[in-house]
């Protein structure tokens, strides 16, 4: 069901069911039936209503949701049809949340597209302003009953009662003027609706006097200042509430892809160059020099966070890509990639191994060889090569007995007396081990070397080469 199906709210069958009731011209059978269609029709009507709520509620929120990394699509026409649906749903509150959203769009771009500094300054400075409930209304889902409205459903009685509204119209003022200040107009609207109804049928029983005039008039000029005072603060709340979830929705994806989610809220810093790494790898370099600059200027409007110049689903093709390739292929690949400007290495590497719990022992080799190649020296270039073919080895399951390496007492032994600890030996990350487990069985292979023990020179070679190297230790603090 989309909203345009949804049929306009109307408020009530009561007077349909009056109508019947005070006919007495048909039978007890007809009446109840005629009784039972109206209730069958208000049932069907309540429930096409709350299906339009649910799907306007549901399009705000998609569109909110947009508006976190694309600040352009929180635009006064779209957030003003919100509040159009709700009327047309009969929904007052959602009217005049959406409608207060609508007039705060510009203000909305313009915190989202701003500084994080700038967002929670601006954040704190509307909390300060929000109404004192405990609290605070939200712009899209359904409100809590509240105590206040026990209040109002006795007003409403005293009033259909046929209580003078002039006696109970204090009472109603206040009761309104709570409601607004908790950023409730709508039974403030409702509460004066109700007062001036309740007033013209009191005056065509008792003509009024001047003096009651005046009372009536000052106590509905109140009411009016309060159903104004209730819409400003519950448009002071419903922007609030969409600011404070967009911004957080925006951190979340700035969390997870930081290139991806600057590259749409910045869209003035030019679209990012093309990659495609099936390309020759020269012919890529100038793209990532690019990417590297843009991802700077992201970096400097997130105040230094880290940003690499790739998108997440981009490493995901370039860790398939390389995982395709053969050694011979990976290198020059990784080459290039190790030719980024400024940190960005470290940041490829840690994103190509993957986060500690997911990363294999392919990735996490992939990762520490583009670490050893921006080493840009001849032995370090050597010592990826050798990293790349030991993992292609690994991966094909030609491991043998070098499979526990790193956990066999001679290894832990070995590397506590080169001056690393046995907890630090624990400790070291899976990219790390990984990429001793390939290196060593590498050296081990090439020199046709099988048994069922850890060849200590070789390891000690392989642990020199592989800690000694101070870029891999990047990889450690994943």
């Amino acid at each position: 069901m989309s909203l345009e199906e949804v049929p306009n709210f109307q408020p009530s069958f009561t007077h349909a069911r009056q109508s019947v009731l005070a006919r007495d011209d048909v039978s007890p059978e007809v009446r109840d039936t005629a009784l039972a269609m109206i209730d069958r029709d208000e049932s069907e009507q309540v429930a096409r209503r709350k299906a339009g709520i649910a799907i306007l509620d549901l399009t705000a929120h998609e569109t909110f949701a947009q508006g976190s990394v694309d600040p352009s699509a929180l635009t006064p026409a779209t957030l003003a049809s919100f509040s159009v649906e709700a009327e047309r749903l009969g929904d007052e509150e959602r009217r005049v949340r959406y409608r207060e959203v609508a007039l705060n769009s510009s203000l909305l771009r313009d915190i989202l597209a701003a500084m994080p500094t700038r967002q929670a300054a601006a954040l704190r400075e509307m909390a300060a302003r929000l109404p004192p409930s405990g609290e605070i209304p939200s712009a899209v889902g359904e409100r809590a009953v509240e105590p206040g409205d026990s209040a109002l459903e006795r007003l409403k009685a005293d009033l259909a009662a046929g209580h003078d509204p002039e006696a109970v119209g204090g009472e109603i003022l206040a009761t309104a003027r709570a409601f607004a200040a908790s950023g409730r107009a709508a039974p403030a609207k409702e509460l004066a609706r109700m007062f001036r109804s309740a007033v013209g049928m009191a005056e065509e029983r008792e003509p009024d006097t001047s003096q009651r005039a005046a009372i009536v008039q000052a106590i509905l000029s109140d009411l009016d200042r309060a159903v104004r005072h209730g819409e400003g603060m519950a448009g002071r709340a419903a922007t609030f509430d969409v600011l404070r979830q967009a911004v957080a929705r925006q951190q979340a994806s700035f969390a997870d892809d930081a290139f991806a989610a600057g590259a749409t809220l910045y869209p003035e810093l030019g679209p990012p160059a093309p990659v495609d790494w099936s390309q020759p790898p020269e012919k890529l370099v100038p793209s990532f020099v690019q990417r590297a600059h843009q991802a700077i200027r992201i970096s400097e409007r997130r105040e230094g966070a880290p940003v690499i110049p790739f998108t997440q689903k981009e490493i995901a093709t370039l860790r398939d890509q390389l995982d395709q390739f053969p050694p011979e292929r990976q290198a020059p690949l990784l080459q290039a990639l190790a030719r980024l400007p400024g940190g960005f290495v470290a940041g490829v590497a840690q994103a190509i191994a993957g986060p500690e719990s997911m990363g294999d022992a392919q990735s996490n080799a992939l990762a520490a060889a583009l670490s050893f190649f921006a080493q840009g020296t001849s032995a370090s270039a050597r010592v990826a090569g050798q990293v790349l073919r030991g993992a292609r080895l690994l991966r094909d399951g030609v491991r043998g007995h070098q499979a526990a390496v790193m956990t066999s007492p001679e290894a832990l032994e070995l590397i506590e007396t080169m001056g690393v600890t046995a907890a630090e030996t624990r400790d070291l990350s899976p990219a790390i081990a990984d990429t001793i487990e390939a290196l060593y069985l590498y050296r081990m292979h090439s020199a046709g070397r099988a048994g069922s023990t850890v060849n200590l020179a070789t390891l000690r070679l392989v642990v020199q080469n592989i800690l000694g190297l101070s870029p891999l230790r990047s990889l450690q603090s994943q």
